[in-house]
């Protein structure tokens, strides 16, 4: 018995220890998950194969890993073939020549509007990681065809006299056409009244880049594939045996975005 009582607080001692030993708090390892906002606001701007455009998008954080967003932009879209050029002249009352895109038709923008999702694929344990995934997106497109108005040298009465002509291709389609009269591009606002509209749909898919998805302002890139399709084709440039216009527009584009969490 008198062995007992001298093990006795020993063992206590012991267990003392162990239990200071297992219950010590270690250091808070934080991990930055879940929904710390719930709403997004992005302005973006966006270059692809064949043009522009700047927009914005209205998100709304579902989970850490996905967000619903509504889309909608403004932008511009080129004919493959269209080249700018300028015949370096002057002539009295217009001064230099302007520079002109020979045998462009019309001026495509395009007024964009969608519904996607984007969502991470990748795990993100620190602040300043980078959040790796995917987007898509679907919606309305309009195509608004702006016809484009050029300056023609053309002796109107037969007497050997020039006198500048602003033309487009619906008033006079041989006359735009003819290279060796053109002076340039009008700077007229008179084609904005004579806009047209083409309806389509748009979408899109890519990779998407967010750097620091838990703080308040948002910064992230895309990357992918876009595609505009409008049913008939869209008169950009004059058509002939060689050049013709399409209905489908397919564009690799790269975006940059920028805005703030709420």
């Amino acid at each position: 018995m008198r062995h007992l009582f001298l093990i006795f607080p020993f063992i206590l001692l012991t267990f003392s220890l162990k239990a200071q030993k297992t219950i010590q708090p270690k250091g808070l390892e934080y991990e930055y998950k879940g929904i710390i906002y719930n709403k997004e606001r992005a302005y973006h701007a966006t270059i692809h194969t064949n043009g522009l455009n700047v927009g914005m998008d209205i998100g709304k954080l579902l989970t850490y890993y996905k967000t619903r967003y509504y889309h909608i932009s403004l932008g511009y879209l080129q004919h493959p073939l269209e080249e700018r050029q300028n015949k370096n002249t002057s002539f009295e009352g217009l001064g230099a020549s302007r520079s002109f895109t020979y045998g462009k038709q019309n001026a495509l923008y395009l007024l964009r509007g969608g519904i996607g999702v984007k969502k991470y694929r990748s795990e993100k344990a620190k602040r300043k990681g980078v959040a790796v995934g995917w987007s898509y997106e679907v919606g309305p497109v309009i195509g608004i065809l702006k016809p484009t108005r050029n300056i023609y040298l053309i002796d109107v009465n037969g007497q050997g006299l020039k006198s500048p002509v602003e033309l487009t291709y619906a008033d006079d389609p041989e006359q735009f056409l003819d290279y060796a009269s053109i002076f340039g591009r009008s700077d007229s606002y008179d084609s904005w009244a004579q806009l047209s509209f083409r309806p389509g749909i748009q979408a899109k898919l890519g990779a998407h880049f967010s750097w620091g998805a838990f703080e308040e302002f948002v910064r992230a890139a895309e990357i992918g594939l876009m595609v505009d399709y409008f049913g008939v084709k869209v008169p950009i440039i004059v058509e002939n045996e060689a050049h013709s216009n399409d209905a489908l527009f397919l564009n690799l584009y790269l975006t940059f975005q920028f805005g703030r969490r709420t």
